[in-house]
């Protein structure tokens, strides 16, 4: 059973207009990180400066069928392997609306990766994300 995960583009970018595909997802994982700055102080001890800014990093694991076709589900497009690599090529400078379990966040594009395994005859990837947080 997939999980309910969507992708919106706003139509910015190399988008003509704003797209939202839905993607085969067996695995979403989110990482919230922080990032304080350690200052060195000559003589004395080091200060820990954090300046309260966070990101949100999200790993989504699923397979993409290779078909070439548009598939649609509930009215909204079914992301396949072309569609994925599409998303990785254009979406770069969109702002990206990811969706989970009813819980938006606003991304980017990190990296995308496919693998292909001769058991499965579909392609396996790994779509990273990188944001701000719960829109």
């Amino acid at each position: 059973m997939a999980l309910d995960v969507s992708i919106t583009s706003d139509g910015t970018g190399g988008v003509i207009a704003p797209l939202t595909y839905r993607l085969q997802t067996e695995v979403v994982e989110i990482s919230w990180n922080r990032s304080p700055i350690i200052i060195p102080i000559p003589n004395a001890d080091p200060q820990l400066l954090d300046l309260g800014q966070r990101t949100v990093a999200i790993r989504i694991d699923g397979i993409a069928e290779d078909t070439g076709a548009t598939l649609t589900e509930g009215g909204v497009d079914v992301a396949d392997k072309q569609d994925l690599e599409r998303i990785t090529e254009t979406w770069f400078p969109s702002v990206i609306t990811f969706t989970v379990s009813g819980e938006v966040y606003t991304v980017k594009v990190q990296s995308l990766r496919l693998t292909l395994s001769a058991a499965k005859e579909v392609w396996d990837y790994t779509l990273q994300l990188i944001g701000l947080g719960v829109t």
